[in-house]
């Protein structure tokens, strides 16, 4: 079906057994993708009992947690835009390195030096963040 649907994209140059078993690869990393989210969420019952049997974090533990996913979070709001959009689609969207250099037309190893960069400036920006 994909193959159908995407049938306008196909390079009569290239040979077709590569385009056709290039979306089938992408099809399986997709389907393993949503297998391991899914997994994740819903195959560990005995963690999650545990945890619950356990009792949740303290009060002040929860406060510092969500204080650290704000930093972070405007820490990446501060970014330049050509290291906040691979470093979101690579964390975030769990993109591929190949997916990301497709979509923002780079080439891959591009990609990450961007991903180096932008973590090295959220190192840098959220060490300032911690000193008064």
């Amino acid at each position: 079906m994909r193959a159908y649907r995407h049938f306008d994209r196909y390079d009569s140059t290239q040979p077709f057994w590569q385009w056709i078993a290039t979306i089938a690869n992408r099809y399986c990393i997709d389907v393993l993708r949503k297998r391991s989210r899914t997994g994740a969420l819903f195959d560990d019952e005995q963690f999650e009992f545990d945890q619950v049997s356990s009792g949740s974090p303290s009060p002040p533990l929860q406060l510092a947690s969500e204080q650290d996913a704000d930093a972070l979070t405007q820490a990446i709001r501060g970014l330049p835009d050509k290291y906040r959009v691979p470093l979101v689609l690579a964390y975030f969207h769990d993109a591929s390195y190949d997916e990301i250099a497709r979509d923002l037309e780079i080439s891959r190893n591009h990609v990450g030096v961007l991903l180096l960069r932008a973590k090295q400036q959220l190192r840098v920006a959220l060490e300032k963040g911690d000193q008064p």
